[in-house]
């Protein structure tokens, strides 16, 4: 680790690619011995070593790209991807022999050889080690040759003894020993790159039958309880084998009994048995089992019928390394096909399943959305599509505010406060609009749609509520309509009470107030002109007259108290609301002049001709607007008595819709204070002052409207400008 202080100084020579390498192979090989920390910082270190690596051999492929790979190949090996670890060094020493790089050969055989001992592969590492003693040696590394027959004595003892006499011999010979033990390597190498099993199979028994100097060779994988033939490969055109097929059915082509033989005792025959009686045997013959982890993978069946003896044992072992590597491959291979045919039976599961999602809901009753956390739509079924009257073009990618969902403050907060906190509304109802503006209620259902740790989208599957909802809004009303009739009723036992209780009394004062008032002026004709009763009888006057008014005046309370009480009897009718409103207009108005001769308020009237008829009991709905006029003239009256120069204003104006009309009465005077705009509509409330008003007028006025027409009244008002109030009454209530 010290020498990384100093490398800099060596920056740009050749020295460099040769410590990265030489540093990450000695970090590698101290790996076990060091704690958890030091490993983590050391497996860090041969990361930037390797990244470098690769940026030089990305340039320079001819010096470097073997070194890259041994490096890959160990870090493999330790992380146990040994697959991949295999492909490496087989690809570093072909690499490094393309490029005649001796050293690079000898580490890439020796690094890989240590790599099947230790993954139980003994038969592949003896080859490997082999070439990798016989490369140190053509080296000239003599030392390093000495320290590998120390550490594999057994294995390398013979090549030890023969390493002189190789010396000696010609270059020829030499090459040729080299060349075989290349050969079996790259034909393991081909093996172990292949994934596809036919493949796999066919490339398998080539390259035995061509190594072994065979004419025919049969490959066989266990197939439940028997062999079964898979493929075949001969060199002369007389020999064919069906496949797949069982080997109990070609006992009249293959020797059975070896076959099976070598199957059971997992053991390889280069001679048919003694005691064997086949109705087929060959000349010579090879049968090698494919084992991994003593589990038969397969048998590889050669025969030569040319001559006997064909099959030497330095052939039985090269094809017993091939098997060795082919066990691994075949393993490989099989998964790899198991693995693409669940990919395969998923793949046309999950189609199935697409197809048969996309036509429920496509076909589905029910509106199905799907919309991003911008709130774009992403997709709507057909159902939905239909329901709002779009066309999918029209609608996906386009925000909901604006298209089905109204362009409201309140809707887009809905919308953010849902994004927000979807378990807020798991269930929620809200109104929407279609592309003609019909508003319609929906009842959604909406789930969260999430990748690992990330929402992406909310899909909502919404149903048409709006018969529901008018239903409740219509019982809403019958409940209101019942209330304000059982109020009324209420209202009315007490007035009864009221009217029998007090009027009778009532009765009485204002009579004999009415007749002690005559009385008194009959007295007055009788005393003399210098009686001192006279100095009393205009007192006695005055206070019998304000008896008599303050009588009247409670005698008007009562009727107008039954008057609210009692429940209309009045059937709905077709009526024309401009007449009836120009009808109030005028008894109101004219009521006010007959009470203040100088009172002259500006009148404007705005009649929509074509407003049309509304079912209605005219003599309340006329009652109702009265009182509301007659409101706006008192108020008008006074804003007169304050300001001389002001001009009192109002204004009447009527609006026909499809299936409602809207009834605006506004005027232009002091306004009503915030404070009490929630009030105005309780009995008994009223801020005009002691005597000028009973606080039941609106009242009354709000039970016809609201709770006898379903209909609805906003008030608006502003202090020192307007007040407006709006009524907005159904044509059919």
């Amino acid at each position: 680790m010290l020498t990384n202080h100093y490398k800099e100084s060596a920056s740009a020579t050749l020295s460099i690619p040769y410590f990265n390498f030489y540093s990450s192979l000695a970090y590698l090989a101290l790996l076990p011995t060091l704690s958890k920390p030091e490993k983590r910082k050391v497996l860090k270190q041969i990361d930037r070593n390797q990244r470098q690596m690769e940026k030089w051999q990305a340039t320079a492929p001819m010096n470097f790209l073997a070194k890259y790979l041994i490096i890959a190949a160990e870090v493999n090996r330790i992380k146990g991807n040994y697959s991949e670890a295999n492909l490496q060094y087989d690809r570093a020493i072909a690499c490094a022999q393309e490029q005649q790089l001796t050293t690079d050969i000898a580490l890439g055989y020796e690094q890989a050889a240590r790599f099947f001992l230790e993954t139980n592969r003994p038969l592949i590492a003896n080859t490997y080690l082999h070439q990798a003693h016989y490369t140190y040696s053509q080296w000239g590394a003599t030392i390093k040759v000495k320290l590998l027959e120390q550490e594999f004595p057994n294995i390398l003892k013979r090549e030890s003894n023969q390493i002189d006499l190789q010396n000696s011999t010609s270059h020829t010979s030499s090459n040729r020993h080299n060349l075989d033990f290349v050969t079996i390597a790259k034909a393991a190498q081909a093996i172990s790159q292949q994934l596809i099993l036919a493949d796999l199979l066919n490339l398998l028994i080539r390259i035995t039958v061509e190594s072994a100097g065979a004419q025919t060779g049969v490959l066989l994988l266990p197939d439940r309880q028997e062999l079964l033939l898979v493929e075949w490969y001969a060199t002369q055109t007389d020999r064919f084998f069906p496949k797949p097929c069982p080997l109990s059915q070609l006992r009249s082509q293959l020797p059975s009994t070896v076959i099976n033989y070598v199957a059971r005792t997992l053991s390889p025959l280069l001679a048919p048995l003694d005691e064997t009686s086949e109705p087929y045997l060959p000349l010579s013959l090879m049968c090698v089992p494919i084992v991994q982890q003593n589990e038969l993978i397969g048998v590889i069946y050669l025969e030569n019928n040319l001559t006997q003896n064909a099959f030497s044992q330095e052939r039985l072992m090269v094809v017993q390394i091939l098997a060795a590597q082919a066990a691994i491959s075949l393993q490989n291979a099989m998964l790899y096909q198991k693995l693409e045919q669940k990919v395969e039976e998923r793949t046309i599961a999950l189609k199935e399943s697409e197809a048969k999602y996309r036509d429920l809901v496509q076909t589905a009753n029910s509106i199905i959305l799907r919309w991003d956390l911008a709130g774009k739509i992403r997709f709507l079924n057909d159902y939905g599509l239909k329901f709002f009257g779009y066309k999918e073009e029209e609608i996906i990618d386009k925000p909901l505010i604006g298209t089905i969902v109204e362009d409201t403050p309140e809707s887009v907060a809905l919308l953010q406060d849902l994004v927000q906190n979807p378990d807020r509304y798991v269930v929620n109802e809200n109104e929407n609009i279609c592309r003609d503006g019909t508003k319609v209620w929906i009842a959604w259902s909406n789930r969260l749609i999430q990748e690992p740790h990330q929402p992406i989208e909310i899909l909502s599957v919404g149903h048409d509520a709006t018969r529901r909802k008018q239903a409740e809004l219509k019982l809403q009303a019958a409940q209101q309509q019942i209330i304000a009739q059982e109020k009324l009723a209420s209202l009315g036992a007490l007035t009864a009470g009221i009217a029998h209780e007090i009027r009778n009394p009532l009765n009485f004062v204002n009579n004999f107030a009415e007749l002690s008032i005559e009385l008194l002026e009959e007295l007055e004709t009788y005393l003399p002109t210098n009686n001192e009763a006279r100095l009393i009888l205009p007192d006695l006057s005055q206070n019998l007259k304000e008896i008599h008014h303050q009588g009247k005046r409670a005698n008007s309370i009562i009727q107008t108290m039954l008057l609210h009480a009692r429940e209309s009897k009045g059937e709905f009718q077709p009526t024309d609301p401009n007449a009836l409103l120009d009808q109030a207009l005028k008894l109101a108005y004219h009521g006010r002049r007959a009470k203040k001769l100088d009172f002259n308020p500006t009148i404007e009237t705005n009649y929509d001709p074509a407003i049309g008829e509304i079912m209605a009991v005219p003599q309340d709905l006329s009652r109702a607007f009265i009182n509301i006029i007659d409101n706006a003239l008192y108020a008008l009256e006074k804003q007169s008595q304050k300001s001389p120069d002001y001009r009192p204003t109002l204004t009447l104006t009527t609006i026909g819709l499809e299936d409602k009309v809207e009834i605006t009465i506004e005027d232009n005077a002091m306004g009503i204070p915030p404070e009490i705009q929630s009030k105005i509509f309780l009995p008994f409330f009223t801020n005009k002052p002691t005597g000028e008003g009973t606080g039941l007028g609106l009242s009354l006025t709000h039970d016809i409207v609201v709770g006898q027409h379903r209909g609805q009244i906003a008030v608006v008002s502003e202090i020192d400008r307007f007040t407006q109030f709006r009524l907005t009454l159904e044509r059919q209530p």
